[in-house]
């Protein structure tokens, strides 16, 4: 699978889990403590994905944050 196909896959899944984690983090005392625990430990997904689309944009980060000066 090329780069641009894995990102499409990559970023809708990074969006919805950043947005489970986010309400899941605010309603934290609304939601049953089973039910927060079991959105809100998908963290580590989130981390993972968010690393892997920083690696598969790794040019153009380079390109436009770690140019060289001069």
């Amino acid at each position: 699978m090329n780069k641009q196909k894995q990102l499409k896959l990559v970023n809708p899944i990074l969006a919805l889990l950043l947005t489970v984690q986010a309400l899941s983090g605010m309603m934290h005392e609304i939601l049953p403590k089973n039910v927060f625990e079991f959105f809100h430990s998908a963290g580590w997904l989130l981390v993972f994905l968010a690393a892997y689309h920083v690696f598969l944009n790794w040019a153009w980060v380079k390109q436009n944050f770690l140019k060289k000066q001069g």
